[in-house]
């Protein structure tokens, strides 16, 4: 029986003795527990350590300890940080915060990671209540840097015709990074074989270089995509970028430049164009509208083909065009715009021109109408058709050796054709003895219009070496006045009275004898009597001159 309670009063004395000195240790030791913290430290990203110490005395004093090879640095405290957010990722202020629940007490030490300051070092967690001490540590292998892309994804143009993607991620750590290229139409995306060229920088972190290049055609449908995505320790899960060519920063948009107004003359074509520019891939289409009021109407071009070239830039350019033959109905007031289509473009872009202002240019269908009025003055007529717009400037005058003098026209007769152009009819009456008076005077008569570049004029004169019928006509007139037997031409007759003798026979007789002279020499191309519709010769209005210019006593 003594032999069976050894073994029990043994036992009892060696827990006794357990309880005993964990009961000592107890009141010699803090109890703290360990220090909670992130998993990993990423440099720049605040990292918060906290520390509890349950059933705490009153007199508890916890402080926070940095280790570095070997030698320990106590953190001093600070309620607050001093410097603002964007700072305190470069500050190297730590924040100590103490909270006391109960009996429970807590400490928490707020820092921002640093590669280089905290490689190597392991926090620690000490309280201290009179002779009681104790104490927690915090480390991690390495700091992890983030990533960095210091610039969005580079895109660039090759002389092959090619688009180059570029992304660069800066300043990570530690070195193993993983970068996935893949593009396509919606979900349909395939992996892109990347180019990549790591380099280690001088603060121990690296970076990296990763380029595609792909083919310009399949650009070309706005749906394509790009995606790059990359992974890394740091992260708590891959990140990525998608690029389009729709995007908000993609450059190679067209470039529409304004559309040049040409000048536009009735039934001449006229030809407009719209000059695009600095756009990729080479994928533009454009259409032409014509807006007539509240109507749009779409215009086709036969020859409207379109030829893009490559400019020192590997861009495009372009030039579309419209040939149209301007008519007032339809073009005179009308609005021209140039839509251009891109697959970069969410909407067209609209180059526009108008309202345009088409010209006419007068014309002179019939040469100048003069006719005899009674005995003392001769009329003058100028018509001049299919001008628009309507204003029209027309001034007379009639110049003799060196002096010029201006006529007084009436008022001139201004009506609307059909065709919506214009027709006017300019009158001026000039006395007969002018013509006797002055021999050498000329009737100009001159016009301007914006139809025209500079002003139009014609010029009248006895003395032309050819008088036009009109003046034949009035030398004509003259003589008919002076004795009715001579015959009389009328405007716009071109042929002559086939026997000029009862015109020669009123004149002296020295001047019949000249007259008749030049006549001998002169030589018929025709026989005037045989043939009533054949146009007399030279020599036949050289004489109605003569007769003319010696008729100044007989005519009053």
């Amino acid at each position: 029986m003594a032999v069976c309670f050894v073994p029990v009063v043994i036992l009892i004395i060696i827990i006794t003795g357990v309880l005993w000195w964990r009961l000592k240790w107890r009141k010699a030791t803090l109890i703290i527990c360990d220090i909670v913290g992130p998993p990993k430290l990423i440099d720049g990203e605040e990292a918060v350590l906290c520390c509890t110490v349950d059933d705490a005395p009153e007199d508890l004093c916890v402080t926070w300890l940095i280790r570095r090879a070997g030698q320990e640095q106590e953190i001093q405290t600070s309620q607050m940080r001093e410097h603002s957010e964007e700072e305190s990722l470069l500050d190297t202020s730590y924040v100590i915060k103490s909270k006391v629940v109960g009996r429970q007490y807590s400490s928490s030490l707020s820092f921002i990671p640093h590669m280089e300051r905290h490689k190597d070092v392991t926090f620690i967690c000490r309280g201290v209540s009179g002779k009681r001490k104790g104490e927690r540590t915090f480390s991690r292998e390495m700091i992890y840097v983030k990533p960095k892309m210091s610039q969005p994804i580079i895109r660039s143009l090759s002389d092959c015709r090619e688009m180059k993607y570029l992304l660069n991620l800066e300043k990570f750590y530690p070195k193993s990074i993983k970068i996935v290229w893949t593009c396509g139409e919606g979900r349909a995306q395939k992996v892109i074989l990347s180019t990549d060229y790591l380099s280690e920088n001088i603060d121990r972190t690296y970076s990296i270089s990763s380029e595609i290049v792909i083919p310009e055609d399949q650009h070309k449908d706005p749906g394509f995509r790009v995606r790059v995505t990359w992974e890394h320790d740091s992260m708590e899960k891959p990140e990525s970028r998608e690029l389009n060519i729709r995007d908000s920063d993609y450059i190679w948009t067209p470039v529409v430049e304004e559309i040049q107004i040409p000048r536009l003359l009735l039934g001449s074509p006229a030809v407009l164009q719209c000059n695009i520019s600095e756009f990729f891939p080479d994928a533009v289409t454009v259409k032409w509208k014509r807006r007539d009021g509240d109507q749009l109407h779409e215009e086709t071009d036969d020859n409207q083909g379109i030829t893009s070239r490559r400019a020192a830039d590997n861009t495009y350019s372009c030039t579309a065009s419209l040939t149209i033959t301007p008519d007032l109905q339809t073009h005179q007031g009308a609005e021209y715009t140039c839509l251009v289509e891109h697959p970069s473009l969410e909407t067209p872009i609209e180059g526009s021109i108008g309202p345009l202002q088409v010209y006419g240019k007068p014309q002179m269908s019939t040469p100048i109408e003069i006719t005899m009025a009674g005995s003392s003055r001769v009329r003058f007529s100028l018509n001049l058709q299919k001008f628009y717009p309507k204003d029209i400037n027309i001034s007379w005058c009639r110049e003799d050796k060196s002096d010029k003098y201006v006529i007084s026209a009436m008022e001139p007769f201004i009506a609307q054709d059909e065709d919506l152009t214009y027709e006017v009819i300019s009158v001026v009456w000039i006395p007969g003895y002018q013509f006797r008076d002055h021999p050498e005077m000329k009737i100009i008569v001159e016009w301007e219009h914006e139809g025209t570049k500079t002003s139009e004029r014609r010029s009248l004169s006895v003395r032309d070496p050819v008088p036009s019928v009109s003046i034949v006509s009035i030398l004509t007139m003259i003589l008919h006045h002076i004795s009715p037997s001579c015959p009389m031409i009328l405007p716009h007759v071109s042929i002559l009275p086939h026997d000029p003798a009862p015109c020669v026979s009123i004149l002296p007789h020295a001047i019949q004898a000249r007259i008749r002279r030049r006549m001998t020499m002169t030589s018929y191309a025709c026989d005037m009597h045989a043939n009533a519709s054949c146009q007399p010769p030279i020599g036949w209005q050289l004489v109605t001159i003569a007769v003319w210019a010696r008729t100044a006593v007989e005519f009053n």
